[in-house]
């Protein structure tokens, strides 16, 4: 990583920071859409419309989809305050969640949605693979 000018350090801070600082927000802010602007949170959910998905249901099933994003917002601020090492474990494994949501996005010809999980997904995997002790050669 050197000769990008990264340094292990600063690619173990930057891993947890987007974690702390746009991968929480985000997810924090969703549920908080869901749960108070439901109808224009749907805007932003194209897929959802795209697979059938109605307004009703959504109304219907917005306890459970709060918590379960406040519960992903809970997992990913455990493998922040947990380090590196934690953290470019979390990112890895949610990386395949991610991809779900890719195949998902392209399954229903929602190709917003496929460019911005498809983004976060190769922000996983960079971190995911280049944070952490655990991911580095000893002595190299």
């Amino acid at each position: 990583m050197s000769s990008l000018g990264l340094d292990s350090e600063r690619i173990d801070a930057a891993a947890v920071s987007f974690l702390s600082y746009v991968s929480i927000p985000a997810l924090l802010s969703s549920a908080v859409g869901c749960a108070f602007f439901t109808e224009y949170w749907m805007h932003g959910m194209p897929v959802l419309a795209k697979a059938g998905v109605t307004l009703e249901a959504v109304l219907q099933l917005r306890p459970i989809l709060v918590l379960f994003m406040c519960s992903a917002a809970s997992g990913k601020y455990a493998a922040a305050c947990a380090g590196p090492d934690a953290t470019a474990r979390f990112l890895r494994f949610n990386a395949l969640a991610t991809l779900q949501l890719v195949v998902y996005c392209a399954l229903n010809a929602d190709w917003l949605g496929c460019g911005v999980w498809t983004t976060f997904m190769a922000i996983y995997l960079f971190f995911g693979f280049s944070a952490g002790s655990s991911n580095r050669r000893k002595g190299a």
